[in-house]
């Protein structure tokens, strides 16, 4: 969430805009290419001045180790999200209802693949574990998305992979409610506290995101459970020799890996920090002994990625972000915010969120051999700026809170306590030319969640649309692979 999200009247200007819901096209079919891995050497992202205890040191060296690999993984990648989408699952789309007004939010869903092949493999950079090993990642648009912003590339490329790829849309957001009927007083209380904050409070949005990574360990859980009768019972043969272990299944062992884009990275960090904090007051009363129970803590993930999302305590940081632009393209940029203009035009639409058709991914980087090309059609473009200008029929979020907001860094723990109860990993993503979030605003993750932290050159604000989302479907699936998956029990 950037300092220039917020306009200077009260508000981000698209939350009173057209009430009509864009329905989603389908894309123009991209020609299949090559299985080419892209020699190239990524930009070197300087690393904010490290913080912690005795010994942060080694930790911090092991993590830039770790950050240069996921680099070099990503630009080396076979460009093949055209090819994993053949082998990507059906979509099916959910309605699930959550909160005390039984809100009726909408759920993208693609159930993993489960084939084999080298192909695949190879394209979708998997792992050679089953796709039973593998936590469902369950995926949080930004502001003026939905849940279609992810069905153009990652959702397809996840399933591939053989992840259950889930993608759910905020309240007023797509096609969600923007308060539920379910009867009652709860419904009452939650629309008037929409209508009263002028967007969707933190609260709510919390209780909603907190409802639905349960209702993705259920629904994960049952998926799996299915699977496996299937292949005891409906694929041939006995369950004795198709099935050698039991066909229940824990939901608590599928926690989702949670991962949001640009404001959606914003409240996957107030989830962290609500963890981290009544995680925190659980463990002092139980050293106390006392006698009254503390909040329970939210459901568990196995995991954060955070996607050209601002750091907490960058978000205000108006004058290191001018320092940093400039400070006439940070007055144009608060320009567009205040005015709406990026909703009404497409040539302000793709300064902010895409690169121009001619970008080339070598620009801003430190080398300028490559030719391949990250520009974004027109055609494309246009269609994008369709679907976003009817996303939101809401604001969602609340204006004071955001200005307010700066949950703590994740509290300092003994290593006994890391062993007994290790925080989740967080992955911090971004573009070297994001306008919107700029590479600073990414990197402070490091220190204040201890994320691995990953600045792609030649991408944009949008990372997970266009031809450079394949570089970020590459960087995230490495780190799921090598801090999430790979530290399974």
């Amino acid at each position: 969430m950037p300092p220039t999200l917020l306009s200077a009247r009260g508000g981000a200007p698209g939350c009173k805009f057209s009430p009509a819901l864009a329905r989603r096209t389908t894309p123009t079919a991209a020609p299949s290419p090559r299985l080419t891995t892209t020699k190239r050497r990524p930009a070197a992202v300087r690393p904010p001045a490290a913080v912690g205890a005795a010994g942060a040191d080694d930790a911090l060296l092991q993590q830039q180790q770790r950050q240069r690999q996921l680099r070099l993984s990503a630009l080396d990648r076979p460009q093949s999200l055209v090819l994993v989408a053949a082998r990507a699952q059906p979509l099916q789309r959910l309605q699930w209802r959550v909160g005390d007004d039984a809100c009726a939010l909408e759920v993208f869903y693609r159930p993993p693949y489960r084939g084999g092949g080298a192909v695949v493999a190879a394209a979708a950079g998997s792992s050679s574990s089953s796709p039973a090993s593998r936590p469902p990642v369950l995926l949080v648009h930004g502001l003026f998305r939905a849940a279609w912003s992810w069905e153009e590339s990652f959702l397809p490329a996840l399933s591939a992979s053989g992840r259950a790829a889930y993608a759910v849309s905020l309240r007023g957001q797509g096609g969600s409610e923007l308060a539920g009927d379910g009867g009652g007083g709860g419904a009452t209380d939650v629309a008037a506290a929409i209508q009263e904050a002028g967007g969707v409070p933190m609260d709510v949005i919390m209780a909603d995101l907190e409802a639905v990574v349960a209702r993705v360990a259920e629904h994960h859980a049952e998926e799996e459970r299915r699977w496996r009768r299937w292949e005891s019972e409906g694929a041939g043969g006995s369950s004795s020799s198709r099935n050698d272990g039991p066909l229940s299944v824990d939901a608590a062992q599928h926690a989702p890996v949670l991962v949001g884009h640009s404001l959606g990275g914003m409240f996957v960090q107030e989830y962290l920090a609500r963890m981290h904090q009544q995680q925190q007051q659980q463990q002092q009363q139980q050293q106390q002994q006392a006698a009254l129970s503390s909040p329970r803590p939210p459901p568990p993930i196995r995991g954060a990625a955070l996607l050209a999302s601002a750091t907490a305590g960058t978000v205000m940081d108006f004058a290191r972000f001018a320092s940093d632009v400039g400070l006439p393209e940070f007055l144009w940029q608060m320009w567009i915010v205040a005015t709406g203009q990026h909703l009404r035009d497409l040539s302000v639409a793709r300064y902010c969120w895409w690169p121009d058709e001619e970008t080339s991914d070598g620009e801003g980087a430190d080398d300028s051999d490559s030719n391949v090309k990250l520009g974004v059609p027109a055609e494309q473009a246009r269609r994008w700026h369709a679907l976003i200008v009817g996303s939101s029929r809401a604001c969602p979020y609340v204006r004071g809170e955001v200005t307010r907001w700066s949950p703590p860094p994740r509290p300092a723990a003994d290593e006994s306590e890391q062993q007994r109860s290790p925080p989740p990993p967080v992955l911090a993503l971004g573009g070297a030319r994001d306008r919107i979030i700029r590479p600073w605003q990414v990197a402070a993750a490091r220190a204040h969640w201890g994320a691995d932290v990953v600045v792609l050159p030649g991408l944009t604000h949008d990372i997970m649309l266009g031809p450079g989302a394949e570089r970020a479907f590459g960087s995230l699936v490495d780190w799921l692979e090598q801090r999430v998956e790979a530290a399974a029990p």
